[in-house]
C-alpha cells in the first residue's frame, strides 16, 4: 500500500497546525458572553429576541407547508374524482 505512513504524518502535521491557528483566532462572537453566563443584559436581550424570531419563523414555515400540503391533497383528490 502506498503512502500509508506519509498520510498519517501529514494528517498529524495538519492537525497540529490547525490547533496552533486556533490560539490566534478571535473566538468572540455576539452571543458568546451570554452563553458563558457573565453576560451583559443587552446581550441577553439580543439572544432572547433572536431565539424568539427563529421560533416564530419556524412556526410560520411549518404552517405554510401544512397548508400547502392540504391544498395539494385536495386538488389531487379532486382531480382523481373528476377524471375517475
Amino acid at each position: 500500500m502506498t503512502g500509508g505512513a506519509g498520510f498519517s504524518r501529514s494528517a498529524k502535521q495538519s492537525f497540529d497546525e490547525n490547533q496552533k491557528l486556533g490560539k490566534f483566532r478571535d473566538k468572540q462572537n455576539a452571543y458568546s458572553s451570554a452563553k458563558r453566563g457573565n453576560a451583559v443584559p443587552k446581550d441577553l436581550d439580543d439572544l432572547i429576541a433572536h431565539r424568539y424570531g427563529r421560533r416564530d419563523w419556524f412556526l410560520r414555515t411549518r404552517k405554510i407547508v401544512l397548508i400547502s400540503f392540504i391544498i395539494a391533497a385536495i386538488l389531487f383528490l379532486g382531480y382523481l374524482f373528476v377524471l375517475g
